[in-house]
């Protein structure tokens, strides 16, 4: 069984999720090119500094604008955004997840109101066939039936949610942040073609454990377990791993200083050994600067640090805390982890003021040790980097006064005003 270091897993799990060593997918079709590589980001539409899932995409792509991504969800539909917890995912993953929609659509809570709202369902089913494209605000009238619920104010809009969990319909467009909803045949270019349970399931559980990139066994297992919407899967979870490890499928490594052996898919094994002998995978090389040369503000709600996992590959804590009231804030409402070269060094909260030119401030700075301020290189991938998410936003100025001592800031002021690359 490989060994590997802490230092060697992290890179690996950073690079299979396109975050290290630096930006590697430039031009059209990027965007469709990085998420089938990493799977999927997650949909979020709190925009301070950026919505998380474009910040997902800026930290992988060169000079990245949300338009691209609107782009392939709303007119050429290489990507889609699934109900329920929303995941942006290549079109191609379709077939495999319509099984997980069924499955959760059949729960108890769903099920139920499924046969409550049947009359409501086939009117919001026949409107859409009849009309065409059609969010919550265009079903109005004396007859809607008004409800509490987080997701829907309005019957009918509770009912274009389900049936979006079930897949039978996609977001065609958004209209001031409302979703609007079409049949989903309507949306495809040709029909997704239908794919063995067993297959669908094979598909899923690999694919999440190539998004982990390392896992232990019950990890992987609870991230399978909610993707694919199967309570027994604990049950032959066992016989599944011989299975895949007799196949050459997935394969196991020992971390030193972890506790417990980690999982990777058997593709990864290559990339793997790369990095034990100090080389970068050749797929891997930036296109642009390193994660050395310009830092990285990790979106919110990334798969290497998100959910705890920040803790075990970069004994680094992070929660998000933009949903948690004021009071219980311990850091900042969008309060981003700093990737510099492999590490986690510092947490950053950021705000775009959108009056004007727009300018990019600084609310607060935490760095994990005294010093990563001290160090040149790092205050001048800072400003880098800073300089890039400037860019996202449309602004070239930064208040930085926040930021810490006068030197460390007028290093960080000077890479600010590097020139892109």
């Amino acid at each position: 069984m490989v060994s590997v270091s802490q230092a060697e897993a992290r890179r690996f799990v950073l690079g299979r999720q396109g975050l290290w060593p630096g930006r590697r997918w430039k031009g059209r079709g990027s965007v469709e090119r990085a998420l089938r590589y990493i799977g999927s980001v997650q949909y979020d539409p709190v925009d301070v500094v950026g919505r998380s899932h474009d910040l997902a995409l800026w930290g992988r792509v060169v000079d990245y604008r949300p338009e691209a991504l609107e782009r392939a969800l709303y007119r050429t539909r290489s990507v889609f955004e699934t109900g329920g917890n929303v995941q942006i995912v290549p079109i191609e993953e379709l077939p495999y997840l319509r099984i997980a929609f069924e499955r959760k659509a059949a729960g108890d809570r769903w099920r139920r109101f499924a046969e409550k709202s049947a009359s409501e369902l086939a009117v919001v089913r026949r409107e859409l066939e009849r009309r065409g494209p059609l969010g919550p605000s265009d079903f109005r009238g004396p007859g809607e039936r008004r409800i509490e619920n987080y997701r829907a104010r309005r019957g009918s809009g509770l009912a274009l949610y389900y049936l979006w969990l079930r897949g039978e319909v996609m977001i065609a467009r958004r209209r001031r942040g409302e979703k609007v909803f079409d049949l989903t045949p309507r949306l495809l270019r040709r029909p997704a073609p239908d794919v063995p349970v067993a297959t669908a399931e094979d598909h899923l559980i690999l694919g999440t454990l190539r998004q982990l990139g390392l896992a232990s066994g019950p990890e992987w297992l609870a991230y399978a377990h909610a993707r694919i919407g199967r309570p027994s899967l604990r049950t032959e979870w066992a016989e599944r791993l011989r299975r895949w490890q007799a196949q050459g499928e997935i394969a196991e490594v020992e971390v030193d200083g972890w506790a417990g052996r980690r999982w990777l898919v058997g593709d990864g094994a290559t990339d793997l050994e790369s990095i034990r002998r100090s080389n970068v995978p050749a797929a891997w090389r930036p296109v642009a600067t390193s994660t050395d040369e310009e830092v990285l503000f990790l979106s919110p709600l990334e798969w290497v640090s998100a959910r705890g996992r920040a803790a075990s590959l970069f004994d680094f804590e992070y929660i998000w805390e933009a949903y948690k009231p004021a009071a219980k804030r311990r850091w900042g409402y969008y309060t981003l982890p700093v990737l510099w070269d492999d590490l986690l060094v510092a947490r950053i909260e950021l705000r775009v003021e959108r009056t004007g030119d727009g300018l990019l401030r600084v609310l607060g700075f935490w760095p994990e040790a005294p010093s990563v301020p001290r160090d040149r290189r790092f205050a001048t991938a800072l400003g880098r980097g800073l300089a890039r998410l400037g860019r996202l936003n449309g602004t070239t100025r930064l208040d930085a006064a926040r930021l810490g001592g006068p030197s460390f800031r007028t290093r960080v002021a000077a890479g600010f005003r590097l020139p892109a690359t």
